[in-house]
């Protein structure tokens, strides 16, 4: 079922990713200090941190995944199971398989697994969504969001504990996932009061913003020492379902940027590529580590972000026209 396209949404995917590709390959000024990361940053460090907590740009995608899928399906708006599942996976799926091969012929281990446990976690999700959804209808929310809290708690005290979420097994990992992807779907539940509202003052807006940063700082800070970020980043994940819902009201107003929205076309093969596309071509180059060198850096940022063009263009648009074309029910 059709919905009103929300631009500021493709505006946020866009900065979540480039936050996820800075995440991976770092800023020149930080040198080697990212390859270090059992030591605590000092204040310069800390202050760049702000823009390059990787993981918590994951949950920021996770609520906005929730979100969309849900959105179209509020209330009693029917489900049709095959063209749900058609879109949802042909769309995520053909991309995937597409990069596929390159990723098998990638040497260095990090960049074969890199983003693609969240991809892992989004495909569950989308498989789950038709029975989760079901059973909110007959349970509270707040039921279902309880018990996916517990799950992760049980993945968190039972497993060897990880720095990041990415580093469990793909087979618990999206567990650690699922109530931030739960809080977009409630966020979806209670959008059409939201848009109601008032929006946030500039100033409230802006302070809100910093706070989102204030609190992936502190998970990121955490992690160094050894806290996993399957804690911090679920109570990140609160907050940053309060903050997008607080986006949406404000863009119903306020005019985003469309080089922004444009630029969140390209954001699913920006986040899928960028770090097979960087670190393959600084090594090519013979420049080295992006997080080590400021020339592989720039280069690595550089041939990510036209490659991702590139294969938005020709790989991810043709598949959302296919799944478009092959989920339309048949009369």
């Amino acid at each position: 079922m059709s919905q009103a396209r929300l631009p500021v949404l493709d505006a946020i995917r866009f900065l979540a990713a480039a936050v996820v590709a800075l995440a991976h390959f770092g800023l020149p000024v930080l040198d080697s200090f990212w390859i270090t990361r059992h030591t605590v940053p000092n204040f310069p460090q800390q202050v760049l941190i702000f823009f390059l907590n990787g993981g918590s740009a994951v949950m920021v995608f996770f609520v906005l995944s929730g979100f969309c899928i849900h959105l179209p399906y509020v209330g009693e708006r029917p489900l049709n199971l095959r063209e749900f599942y058609l879109r949802r996976f042909l769309r995520l799926g053909i991309p995937l398989l597409v990069w596929a091969p390159f990723l098998l012929i990638v040497k260095e281990p990090k960049l074969s697994v890199g983003v693609l446990w969240s991809l892992w976690a989004e495909l569950i999700y989308y498989a789950l969504y038709p029975l989760l959804r079901r059973v909110i209808q007959l349970w509270l929310w707040e039921l279902v969001y309880l018990s996916a809290v517990v799950g992760a708690i049980v993945v968190l005290l039972t497993f060897p504990p990880q720095q990041i979420c990415g580093l469990y097994s793909p087979a618990v990992a999206w567990v650690l996932g699922l109530p931030v992807w739960l809080l977009g779907v409630r966020l979806a539940e209670q959008w059409p009061k939201l848009k109601t509202l008032k929006p946030l003052g500039a100033p409230a807006l802006w302070a809100l913003r910093l706070s989102l940063f204030l609190v992936a700082w502190v998970a990121s800070l955490l992690s160094w020492r050894g806290v996993s970020d399957g804690w911090t980043q679920n109570v990140f994940g609160v907050l940053a379902a309060y903050w997008l819902g607080q986006e949406l009201v404000a863009a119903q107003s306020r005019t985003v940027p469309q080089w922004l929205v444009a630029a969140g076309g390209m954001s699913y093969s920006y986040y899928l590529i960028h770090s097979g596309v960087g670190y393959s071509v600084a090594g090519l180059l013979g420049l080295g580590a992006p997080l080590e060198r400021p020339v592989a850096n720039v280069v690595a940022h550089t041939t990510a972000l036209l490659a991702a063009y590139g294969f938005a263009r020709w790989v991810e648009k043709p598949a959302h026209a296919l799944a478009r074309r092959l989920s339309i029910s048949k009369a």
